[in-house]
């Protein structure tokens, strides 16, 4: 008898000290592990789910703001695209045009026109009102034709045409 009770005695303490050194709770937490804890326990106090990101709270008028903003922005994208294709377009067109064909002496190819700011190719470089080509300037860029002055005469040119030779005067 005497040996069955201590027979189960030392079964009891093996058992107890391997729980203890199995387990996780006989272990003291990590700094880290702790730090997790309390952030958890916090969401828990505060009713947030535990691992969900904090967001701001915004209000909807602030929202439809943002969506405002947003959908200008992609609207503004979506011109400058259609801009620059329209340019390369116009780039492509003028050297077709010059391929195979002689041409004058700066030659008008191309005009981009916009209330904001207007520019003209002339013979593959870019030029804008004001800019000066072999003593000749730009005075204004229209939807359809230039105004260059040369020695006080103003001649309107077309794309398609020199600004070199000045014929005729044309006075706004």
């Amino acid at each position: 008898m005497r040996r069955g009770i201590i027979l189960l005695i030392i079964v009891g303490i093996l058992l107890f000290v391997g729980y203890r050194t199995l387990s996780r709770s006989g272990r003291r937490p990590s700094a880290k592990q702790r730090a997790a804890a309390d952030t958890l326990a916090a969401r828990r106090r505060t009713g947030r789910r535990a691992g969900t990101l904090e967001r701001k709270r915004t209000s909807r008028e602030e929202k439809r703001l943002e969506r405002k903003r947003k959908r200008e922005e992609r609207k503004r994208l979506r011109e400058e695209k259609k801009r620059r294709r329209q340019e390369e377009k116009m780039r492509k067109k003028a050297s077709r045009q010059r391929k195979g064909k002689k041409y004058g002496y700066n030659l008008l190819q191309a005009i981009f026109y916009s209330e904001t700011g207007s520019y003209v190719i002339i013979d593959g470089k870019t030029y804008k009102s004001g800019d000066e080509i072999s003593g000749r300037r730009i005075v204004k860029i229209e939807k359809d034709k230039i105004i260059v002055e040369y020695h006080g005469e103003q001649k309107a040119v077309k794309v398609g045409e020199s600004i070199t030779p000045l014929s005729s005067s044309i006075r706004r």
